[in-house]
């Protein structure tokens, strides 16, 4: 079926059988563009969302204003994975590449560097609305625990099997945070033994899980699935601007794309202003 076939979603309605050349709901117009967005995690997931934000038409890119949190350093496993890190690898945090990054686009970057846990509280004067794209369940855990008035978090599947599939949340929700990842803290906690030396022989190679499959029996960088994440999570910012709908989930294949599924969040109806400004 390659080259036959014509595969892909409308952003404003991305339920499965909703046409996507012809779409019974287009949506409207673009009037605004998000400006205040904290990015939790800047590595595969985080690096395609600032990709796929960067191709926005920004008439002022100088009022945008991004926290980039994350703890870790780029590793050689980035440039294979990560659509803003090229080789040679530079032995650098990830902040502060992605943060000269978004300053070389007229955007304004202040980063954090340390872990994301539910142990802060988001001030007044800081981004409301959280963009998470870490493969950790604690840190998912506490997504709603620091003071975010919406969240938009997006995970990828792994192995050989799942490594095409992706999932977009948003929160608040009509399951919690809490809810959707005890399950995953518990599962993690009983295996973290065992899987403990694997792992850490792993990190001193330099390996970054996120957005790698291991395919035949090599290790495989499959960006082009947290690109496609990447536009489904700004999707919900530019509805979320101009006060549209939100769904809970999205959930979905590049192996069958047209078996996604939906689900609308009821919790986001209320109007929210995220921050905005104006398109060219």
């Amino acid at each position: 079926m390659a080259g036959r076939r014509a595969v892909g979603l409308s952003l404003w309605r991305p339920e499965s059988g909703e046409g996507w050349l012809e779409s019974r709901d287009p949506g409207p117009l673009l009037q605004y563009l998000p400006a205040k967005l904290w990015l939790i995690g800047l590595g595969h997931l985080g690096q395609a969302f600032l990709w796929t934000l960067g191709f926005l038409p920004f008439a002022r890119p100088e009022v945008v204003s991004l926290v980039l949190q994350d703890f870790d350093m780029l590793s050689d496993a980035n440039d294979s994975t990560s659509p803003l890190t090229f080789a040679p690898v530079k032995n650098e945090r990830k902040t502060r590449a992605i943060a000269n990054w978004c300053e070389q686009r007229g955007f304004q970057a202040s980063i954090n560097e340390r872990l994301f846990a539910g142990n802060f509280t988001v001030a007044d004067h800081e981004p409301m609305v959280g963009i998470c794209g870490v493969d950790n369940a604690i840190a998912r855990f506490a997504l709603e625990d620091v003071g975010f008035a919406r969240v938009i978090e997006a995970g990828l599947g792994k192995g050989e099997h799942e490594y095409l599939e992706f999932q977009v949340h948003t929160f608040p929700s009509h399951d919690t945070a809490k809810q959707q990842w005890g399950r995953h803290i518990i599962d993690s906690q009983s295996s973290h033994k065992e899987l403990k030396p694997a792992y850490e022989a792993l990190k001193r190679e330099g390996m970054d899980e996120c957005g790698l499959a291991t395919l035949a029996g090599r290790s495989v960088g499959a960006c082009f699935v947290g690109m496609v994440a990447s536009t489904l999570m700004v999707a919900e910012l530019l509805r979320m601007a101009h006060g549209g709908h939100a769904y809970s989930l999205i959930d979905g294949s590049l192996r069958s794309l047209h078996r996604r599924q939906t689900i609308l969040n009821e919790k986001w109806a209320d109007p929210f202003n995220p921050g905005i400004t104006d398109l060219i």
